[in-house]
Formats: C-alpha cells, sequence, structure tokens
C-alpha cells in the first residue's frame, strides 16, 4: 500500500518537477538569441539613420 502510494504522489511531483527544469532551460537558451536579435535590429536602425544623414548633409552641400 505504501508502495502505492509514493508512486501515486511521486508521479505528479515529477511531472511538475521536469516541466519546470525544462522551462528555466528554455529560458536560459532563448534569452541570449533573443538578446543577439535585438542587438542586430539595434545596429541595422543606427546604420540606416547613419546613411540618412550623410544623405541629408550630402543634399544640403549640393544646394
Amino acid at each position: 500500500m505504501e508502495t502505492a502510494l509514493i508512486a501515486v504522489v511521486g508521479t505528479p511531483l515529477g511531472v511538475v518537477a521536469t516541466h519546470w527544469l525544462q522551462g528555466r532551460a528554455v529560458e536560459r537558451t532563448a534569452v541570449p538569441a533573443r538578446n543577439e536579435q535585438l542587438r542586430q535590429e539595434r545596429i541595422a536602425a543606427h546604420s540606416a539613420f547613419a546613411g540618412a544623414a550623410v544623405d541629408h548633409r550630402r543634399s544640403r552641400n549640393v544646394r
């Protein structure tokens, strides 16, 4: 009887623990990837802005 009770209680605890640990593992891998994507987007935005500023300055000089 005790063995069955341990199995009944242990199985849901194992499921909860596994779910929690896998969630943490996914979070650890997703955060650096998201940060890298944001970094790349910022670089692209700054480059586009710098290019527009140079074009604007060049057009002002031509006038």
